[in-house]
């Protein structure tokens, strides 16, 4: 199965090498500018060149996991969020399955509200959010609300099965 260190040729064994430092490479560049990153983060944020409320910093998410962590509330912050990326999917899917049912049903109503559908679905969900949470409120109904409204285009993917 796996060929020995003769059987392989001189030009074989340096083009592997090759494939090898250039991979490692590779990563060390991705950790380079990944480090990088949170550098100029972490200066933005300290020198006022950002807004720490809305961004915040590496290092002050840094210290909140580690008090997190301390305190033991850290899975408890990630089971919430879990559970409602989990209920905000299933309910915008569900929706979703409903609207492109009753869509595909109604020839008529498909036509109605079909220009809506498309702008709706043309919208960058991210920029919604903010929105939302104003209309729905920032606790979990926010959350919720995000998530299902972003699976609930669901529906144009099982409705686009009637075109």
């Amino acid at each position: 199965m796996y060929m020995s260190k003769k059987s392989i040729s001189k030009e074989h064994e340096q083009f592997l090498l090759k494939v090898k430092r250039e991979k490692r490479n590779i990563l060390l560049t991705q950790i380079g500018v990944f480090v990088l990153g949170l550098l100029i983060w972490e200066v933005s944020a300290r020198f006022k060149l950002i807004d720490t409320f809305l961004t915040s910093s590496p290092s002050a998410i840094l210290k909140l996991i580690v008090e997190y962590t301390l305190r033991g509330r850290l899975f408890h912050h990630i089971t919430v969020s879990v559970l409602e990326t989990i209920a905000g999917f299933t309910i915008g899917t569900l929706l979703g399955m409903v609207i492109a049912i009753g869509l595909w049903w109604s020839d008529f109503w498909s036509r109605v509200l079909d220009p809506y559908l498309v702008v709706l679905n043309s919208l960058p969900k991210t920029a919604l959010a903010p929105i939302i949470i104003i209309w729905v409120g920032a606790g979990y109904s926010g959350i919720i609300s995000n998530c299902h409204f972003y699976f609930y285009s669901s529906y144009h993917n099982e409705y686009a099965f009637k075109l």
